[in-house]
C-alpha cells in the first residue's frame, strides 16, 4: 500500500509473491540464486542491501547475473542483508519465472534447504519478486 500512498497507480508496483529467509547464517556461507528458464519470456534484475541503513542498494545484479546462474554473494559475520529479485514478463502468454536459492556453509554443505519460488505473469502484468533475507551469526 505504501506505492498507492506515494501516488502509485497499481499498474506500476511489483508484488512481493515470496519471501524466503535463512537464520543463523554461519560466516563464510554463500548465497546461490538461480532463475530459470534460462530461455524464458521475462527480465530480472537483483539488489542486494546489506544491513545498516543505506538507501542505495550495496549491489546490483542484472539478468545475465540470474539466468543462467548460480549468482553468488560471499556472507560477512554480523552482517545481514536483504536481497530483492523482480521479475519483468514481456511475453505475450502468462510465463512462470522459478528463482531457485540456497545458502552453503564454508565447508560447501547446505545451510537450511534450497528455496524456490514461482513467479508468473504476461506481458503487461505488474513486475513480480522475491525478497531474501540472510540474518548472519
Amino acid at each position: 500500500m505504501a506505492g498507492r500512498a506515494a501516488g502509485l497507480s497499481p499498474a506500476s508496483e511489483a508484488e512481493m509473491s515470496e519471501l524466503l529467509t535463512w537464520l543463523r547464517v554461519p560466516p563464510g556461507s554463500t548465497l546461490k540464486v538461480t532463475l530459470e528458464p534460462v530461455n524464458g519470456e521475462f527480465t530480472s534484475t537483483g539488489q542486494v542491501f546489506r544491513f545498516g541503513g543505506r538507501r542505495k542498494a550495496d549491489e546490483q545484479w542484472s539478468d545475465a547475473d540470474i539466468r543462467p546462474g548460480p549468482k553468488k554473494l560471499s556472507l560477512k559475520s554480523s552482517t545481514d542483508y536483504v536481497v530483492d529479485v523482480l521479475v519483468t514478463f514481456v511475453g505475450g502468454t502468462k510465463a512462470t519465472a522459478s528463482v531457485r536459492a540456497s545458502v552453503l556453509k564454508a565447508d560447501g554443505s547446505l545451510h537450511g534447504r534450497p528455496r524456490k519460488a514461482d513467479l508468473s505473469g504476461a506481458k503487461g502484468d505488474p513486475p513480480d519478486s522475491v525478497t531474501i533475507v540472510l540474518i548472519t551469526t
